[in-house]
């Protein structure tokens, strides 16, 4: 798949609104995506007429996506001092969030606003930044331009982005104010023709239904509007902000009150992790005014602890299912899986019913070699399965060729399956499962929960899933959330000396008393791309990679 196609893949799932850019413009008549989120359709579609095109992000409240741009390599010293003093007056200088080194030599800094904001685009404030928020749009790693690429500094899938400070939001609205009460106009819809007697009541409850309608907190919105009421012509009493405040929540919470109903009853019946595009899809949420009620909802939801969010990923969700069943332990047999893992692995680590391994291979370092090494060895001692995502006949038949177990005794050993998606539906409870591979594109964190599944679909017996890896992580596509439910996960990766190198990354359950096995690797070779072949005397502390 396209690299940069795949990373706008991540990037929809994980909540951002994609539209294809070249030259940071826009190919495509890009403001409905201000208000709806590309589909992978569109997505594959658009990559496939520009293959080379940039990854341009929709910033506002689409993607809840609000950026920084500090564009300071055009500035002189002096103007470097004075934008750096105005910036960590309203951002901390060491804040800890996503940041995007552009060609020219500028950061972007990214920030979400919880949904409780809604800022525009704004030039020149604080001094020597842009702000790219509702209307606009940034240009995403790994996009070109003449100048040259735009890299990751604080990647987004390392680090998550920090919450818009307070500082910078009042900051932004007292410069939106100033301007406005600056401009001239001769029409009594003028802003300077607002806030005095006789209409500053109306006005003080109309800015209060805009800021409950654009989901700000009532905190943040009191302190707007008492600001707003000392400046009046004359000044209004700070009683009566509190009173406009409340009006227009009560009107707010009337028109929610049944969104909340089905917001939490469609919640209820889900099981494991779901999206905030799917649930709005599903209860056929489509204003923007009940999105921002479902958003209110669902972080109500989360504040009485009856959803979590998702660590790492924007826009996910899980119920928080505070049953808890028995663990009847003492009738349980302690007997290990009687199961041999390739190069030595299990006289390492044991692996007990109901387990799953996880192999998370570099491309073409050897995962499909070790999952079919895993059938060959097991063959007559476990009923075993083998699904495989990406061999038809004629490759499988020329791989197990090249096996020492002839053609016939696979035939008759392993049972050989074509399937490509949702591998929890046909794992065999009580047999070997072997999964070569599972095979996701785009919602990553998908992994994790199929792992879940697959775990919980499991009896008697054991799945061995393969996974794709980049090389010289230790985890593959879903991240560290992918070692949740495995009891072993192992990396394999092409050694730099040449050959493979294999990791243990996890062993929860130590063959040998005493000895850890997390960390140790070992290197091989593969004769014929199936034929392990020792290239180190035994498993050794990692070294190459730094441990």
């Amino acid at each position: 798949m396209n690299p940069i196609l795949q990373e706008a893949l991540s990037l929809s799932d994980q909540g951002f609104s994609i539209i294809p850019v070249e030259a940071k413009k826009p190919l495509v008549k890009w403001g409905e995506y201000q208000k709806k989120r590309s589909t992978d359709s569109e997505l594959r579609g658009w990559w496939k007429q520009w293959p080379d095109a940039g990854i341009g992000i929709v910033t506002g409240k689409i993607s809840d996506l609000y950026v920084i741009d500090k564009d300071w390599y055009k500035l002189t010293p002096e103007g470097l001092l004075q934008a750096k003093a105005e910036l960590h007056a309203l951002v901390p200088e060491h804040t800890t969030t996503v940041k995007v080194k552009s060609p020219r030599g500028g950061e972007h800094m990214w920030f979400k606003g919880n949904g409780r904001v809604i800022l525009g685009n704004e030039q020149g404030i604080p001094f020597g930044c842009d702000l790219r928020g509702d209307g606009g749009y940034i240009v995403c790693p790994p996009s070109v331009s003449e100048h040259g690429s735009y890299e990751f500094v604080n990647s987004i899938y390392e680090h998550e982005l920090a919450v818009l400070p307070k500082a910078f939001i009042e900051y932004i609205i007292k410069k939106k104010r100033e301007a406005v009460v600056s401009q001239k106009s001769h029409t009594v819809t003028n802003v300077t023709d607002m806030f005095k007697e006789g209409t500053r009541d109306a006005d003080l409850f109309h800015v209060a239904n805009c800021l409950v309608k654009g989901g700000m907190t009532d905190a943040v919105s009191l302190e707007v509007l008492e600001r707003i009421a000392k400046s009046c012509d004359p000044p209004e009493d700070l009683e009566v902000a509190k009173i406009k405040l409340q009006s227009a929540r009560d009107r707010s919470d009337s028109r929610d009150r049944h969104i909340t109903a089905e917001i939490r009853e469609w919640v209820m019946s889900q099981k494991g992790h779901f999206s905030v595009t799917n649930l709005l899809r599903e209860v056929t949420i489509v204003t923007q005014a009940h999105k921002s009620a479902a958003r209110s909802a669902i972080n109500r939801m989360v504040e009485t602890g009856e959803l979590q969010h998702h660590s790492s990923k924007a826009g996910i969700y899980r119920k928080v299912e505070n049953r808890a069943d028995d663990i009847k332990f003492q009738g349980a047999d302690t007997t290990p899986y009687k199961i041999t893992l390739p190069l030595g692995v299990t006289d390492w680590c044991h692996v007990y019913p109901g387990n799953i391994v996880l192999v998370a291979g570099a491309a073409d370092a050897g995962k499909t070699a070790f999952l079919l090494g895993t059938a060959e060895l097991n063959m007559g001692q476990q009923e075993t399965y083998y699904f495989s995502s990406e061999m038809g006949a004629t490759e499988l038949k020329a791989r197990l060729g090249k096996t020492e177990t002839p053609l016939e005794e696979w035939g008759r050993g392993v049972r050989f399956k074509e399937r490509y998606a949702d591998f929890p539906d046909v794992i065999q409870p009580d047999a070997l499962n072997i999964i070569d591979y599972l095979e996701v594109t785009t919602d990553f964190w998908q992994v994790a929960e199929q792992l879940k599944q697959m775990h919980d679909k499991l009896g008697k017996g054991v799945a061995v899933v393969g996974l794709q890896k980049k090389v010289g992580s230790d985890t593959g596509r879903g991240g560290e959330f992918t070692l949740e439910k495995p009891r072993i996960a192992l990396s394999i990766d092409p050694a730099k000396g040449g050959g493979q190198r294999i990791k243990i990354v996890k062993g929860k359950n130590w063959a040998r008393r005493g000895e850890n096995p997390r960390g140790l690797v070992r290197y091989f070779k593969l004769v014929d791309g199936c034929r392990f072949m020792p290239a180190s005397l035994g498993w050794e502390q990692d070294k190459e990679y730094g441990g």
